[in-house]
């Protein structure tokens, strides 16, 4: 929960699964549920604070503080959900250790309604403006061609036009059965990656104005046995950066003898250098803020 903080849901998860795929152990539909919108929460969190933080970059600061509240809403459903606005606590080898039962759901359903409708029209001002696309766009180019190179990941992929999406690609848990569409855009630059963004932001949405109110019944976390001998374990998930993967490896008593962490930050970082060239010195904090990179997730 603590390799990146931003992304405590996404790495417990992705924990979480390895422990289950080494020890056999079958999470209930319920609890698969519940991890799918915890996820959707931290992903709709980060890209809304993102959005505001490039509009503040590009001195466009009534969307700054707009989207920069509405990061606090989206925490605030973390913390509702799970005492912890990062979703600390909720993640555990065989499902979750807290539910959403029938006016918890109904009450996010209701906030998400509203919330999605002030984004419409904040995003709307932001990419509207003159002056910021001005700021954004053919800033920090990667092609399509030079991204693929570099293995990216997660929206700064996708703006560049790569259809990579763990969800989609290696569906696991809710993913099976609720698709959301890949979100691309073709230019690779710093718009485009505002735009991926966005519309991550509208379909995360979506998703969970559709699959709250029919979570599927049962328990919501189950017992694990002990994990195999000299077996390895690897879990992919979709971070709101991108793949974040896990690797697990037991010794010959069934304990970890290696474990090994990728975020997706490891993959994305050259980007960010290679978006960086010709540039002016001014353009950094767009093209930096467009990649919103984790120095502790990458230093692992």
């Amino acid at each position: 929960e603590s390799i990146a903080g931003d992304t405590a849901v996404g790495h417990s998860t992705a924990f979480c699964e390895v422990v289950e795929s080494l020890s056999g152990g079958m999470v209930p539909p319920r609890a698969q549920a519940i991890r799918a919108v915890a996820l959707e929460f931290e992903r709709l969190a980060n890209h809304v604070g993102d959005l505001g933080a490039l509009g503040a970059d590009a001195g466009f600061l009534p969307t700054s503080a707009y989207f920069g509240r509405m990061r606090g809403d989206y925490l605030n459903l973390l913390l509702t959900l799970t005492g912890n606005r990062f979703g600390k606590g909720l993640c555990r080898p065989g499902g979750v250790l807290f539910d959403i039962d029938a006016g918890m759901a109904e009450e996010f359903c209701r906030k998400l309604r509203h919330y999605k409708k002030e984004f419409e029209d904040v995003s709307e001002l932001l990419f509207s403006r003159p002056s910021v696309l001005a700021r954004f766009e053919g800033i920090g180019t990667i092609s399509p061609k030079s991204a693929q190179r570099l293995g990216m990941v997660g929206p700064a992929a996708r703006a560049s036009l790569l259809e990579r999406d763990v969800r989609i690609e290696y569906s696991s848990g809710m993913w099976q059965f609720y698709h959301v569409p890949v979100s691309l855009a073709a230019t690779g630059d710093v718009y485009a990656r505002a735009l991926v963004r966005r519309q991550e932001v509208m379909r995360s949405l979506e998703f969970l104005l559709k699959v709250l109110p029919s979570l599927p019944r049962g328990e919501v976390l189950t017992s694990v046995g002990p994990m195999k001998a000299d077996t390895l374990a690897v879990s992919l998930v979709e971070g709101w950066r991108g793949e974040i993967m896990h690797v697990g490896i037991t010794d010959s008593q069934g304990v970890f003898a290696r474990y090994k962490i990728k975020d997706p930050s490891f993959h994305n970082w050259p980007g960010l250098a290679l978006a960086m060239r010709g540039q002016e010195i001014s353009d950094f904090p767009l093209c930096n803020k467009s990649f919103n990179l984790s120095y502790c997730g990458h230093d692992l």
